[in-house]
């Protein structure tokens, strides 16, 4: 099972990148509270996904129930940044100043 936490957590970082990327502009212009919420989700992300990285690296293997947890948070993640992006267009593509 240590390949499932190797997988886990690139998954994670990679998913806490694109919502840091996304998440970036906005708190750059205006701060907003849904961009900092996305910011930090996707910081809880990132530490969770080293978590998962170092437990594969250390051998060790992780409880199910954390294991499961990690696995929702990602879903959630990956669920939240594509309504996003569905939904509401990154602040740098308007028009307006």
């Amino acid at each position: 099972m240590t390949i499932v936490h190797l997988l886990t957590g690139l998954v994670e970082i990679a998913v806490a990148i694109l919502l840091w990327h996304h998440a970036a502009p906005a708190l750059r212009r205006i701060g907003t509270w849904r961009a900092w919420m996305t910011w930090l989700l996707g910081l809880a992300l990132a530490l969770l996904g080293v978590g998962q990285i170092d437990a594969w690296f250390a051998g060790s293997t992780v409880p199910l129930l954390r294991q499961l947890g990690d696995v929702v948070l990602l879903f959630y993640a990956a669920w939240r940044f594509v309504h996003i992006m569905r939904h509401v267009p990154p602040p740098h593509w308007s028009e307006t100043p």
